[in-house]
């Protein structure tokens, strides 16, 4: 599994040559080698994972 920061995301060969699979709960495949649908699809998800990150941070109480 690769990581890549936003910024390595401007790059528009970041993504030429992979693949996006994603299966459904009834065993249905979608894949794509588009780069540019993958792009958008790893910044979506990126700022879904900060948020949802954000929402537990901001729950966490720390006792004085």
């Amino acid at each position: 599994m690769a990581v890549c920061a936003i910024d390595e995301l401007e790059d528009e060969t970041a993504f030429q040559g992979c693949e996006l699979e994603i299966t459904d709960n009834k065993g249905n495949v979608f894949s794509t080698k588009s780069p540019s649908v993958i792009k958008g699809t790893v910044i979506f998800i990126s700022g879904r994972f900060a948020e949802c990150l954000a929402e537990v941070e901001a729950g966490i109480v720390l006792p004085a």
